[in-house]
């Protein structure tokens, strides 16, 4: 079950599950299109300690009851949010790094980066790059985090996420300039990646979100 999918009271508290520890939820939002979000899994796992920092600012705040607690819980969200991105982005351009220790695999991520549109599959990848098929996945998946495919997917629909953002070109025209045989095949995998469907994202991405905090 998701955390949206549960109803929050007027406070904009959040009640799930028995009689266990209190969990404490600090929520924020940002929009985020273009190229760089291939790079960005459904779930980011940030270390705690990359924002120990917050911990006695948010203690401080809790004792505060002046106005504009809400709005200054608010910017803290934005901070949180940003510092837990910072701190990720941190560990994958460290993982990153290790590519120029594996140039076979640092040419099929260049590949599929510069030519994300080409009609890739696993066995045309492979014998571009010079490995075998499962070779060349093992690699990858231990460098980049997820197989090859995966990752081209993922491009690919960043780059089709950027084109609509600038409601410029037509679902086709995109569909055919990030790699897809069809408008309706950009559609089905678009929708499966963001959750809505590409006639809704322009309209998302330009809408600032909506941050709660209690």
């Amino acid at each position: 079950m998701a955390l949206d999918d549960l109803p929050v009271d007027k406070h904009a508290r959040l009640r799930y599950g028995g009689s266990g520890a209190l969990t404490r939820l600090l929520c924020g939002g940002f929009t985020l299109a273009g190229p760089d979000l291939a790079r960005f899994p459904g779930i980011l796992h940030v270390d705690s300690s990359a924002i120990d920092w917050l911990e006695p600012v948010l203690a401080a705040l809790d004792a505060d009851d002046r106005p504009g607690r809400l709005a200054i819980s608010a910017k803290l969200a934005d901070l949180f949010l940003a510092q837990a991105l910072r701190s990720w982005l941190t560990g994958v351009d460290r993982s990153f790094a290790g590519l120029s220790q594996d140039a076979t695999v640092a040419k099929a991520v260049e590949t599929l980066r510069g030519r994300y549109a080409e009609p890739w599959t696993l066995e045309r990848l492979s014998a571009h790059v010079g490995l075998s098929r499962s070779a060349l996945t093992t690699r990858f998946r231990e460098l980049v985090g997820e197989p090859p495919m995966r990752y081209l997917a993922k491009v690919r629909l960043s780059q089709a996420a950027g084109h609509l953002a600038t409601g410029r070109l037509s679902l086709l025209e995109i569909a055919v300039r990030t790699g897809y045989a069809s408008d309706a095949a950009l559609s089905k995998a678009f929708k499966r990646e963001f959750g809505q469907a590409p006639g809704a994202y322009p309209a998302s991405a330009r809408r600032p979100p909506a941050i709660s905090v209690s």
